[in-house]
């Protein structure tokens, strides 16, 4: 059983780490990709070089390439980017680690109770199996009630913003390179968010019903 719940611990957290991993990665790319198109320019000799900002907007103050108000709004949105990915990006890899982690004590449960051969045990092993289920479900409330708002709220605007993004982007006749690299950057982080969401909820789903026949059938043979 110290098996089971070691690899479990090793799933859930290698789970999380690839999930931080690709949104830090696209963070990383987001913010450096003016740099590199500055870069680009100033290595091919490209004049007057166009000095681009992470968010494309107009504001009513005129911004000097590579002035004073350029370098401010370049910090001001890569601080707000990095931290936006970067809280969003915990919040959605320490669902995934809590989900992986019920999964790996129903997981034990389910070995317990499938491997326990003497019978003077088995009815205990069950009364404790049983304490623990109390234990997980009473997790599973409070992770309800946590995540629920949050899970509800992302699906919503994580679905407004994929399909205003889309919309606009097959209305433009003219996409800059940064614009697509925008985009993609966008529609990649949307989509990965949505997935470990719908993923770690699914694969919850799928071992619950797998433990639960499982020991509805060991504890019919016990009877």
């Amino acid at each position: 059983m110290p098996t089971i719940f070691i690899e479990h611990l090793i799933h859930s957290f290698s789970s999380c780490c690839n999930i931080a991993s690709m949104k830090m990665l696209s963070c990383v790319v987001f913010v450096t990709t003016p740099l590199i198109l500055i870069a680009y320019q100033e290595f091919h000799q490209v004049y007057p070089i166009k000095y681009i900002l992470l968010v494309p907007g107009n504001y009513p103050w005129t911004i000097a390439p590579n002035g004073f108000l350029y370098r401010l709004h370049y910090l001001v949105e890569s601080a707000s980017s990095i931290f936006a990915i970067v809280v969003s990006g915990g919040i959605d890899a320490l669902f995934t680690l809590y989900i992986f982690q019920i999964i790996g004590q129903f997981r034990a449960m389910s070995y317990r109770i499938t491997h326990t051969r003497a019978k003077h045990e088995y009815f205990c092993v069950l009364r404790e199996c049983i304490k623990q289920h109390e234990i997980i479900m009473r997790c599973r409330d409070i992770l309800e009630k946590i995540y629920g708002p949050i899970i509800l709220w992302t699906m919503l605007v994580n679905a407004l913003n994929l399909c205003s993004q889309m919309f606009d982007f097959t209305q433009m006749t003219n996409v800059s390179i940064q614009r697509a690299v925008f985009f993609a950057i966008y529609m990649m982080f949307k989509l990965v968010q949505t997935f470990a969401y719908a993923w770690a909820g699914l694969r919850l789903t799928e071992e619950v019903t797998s433990n639960l026949i499982t020991i509805f059938v060991t504890v019919n043979d016990a009877v």
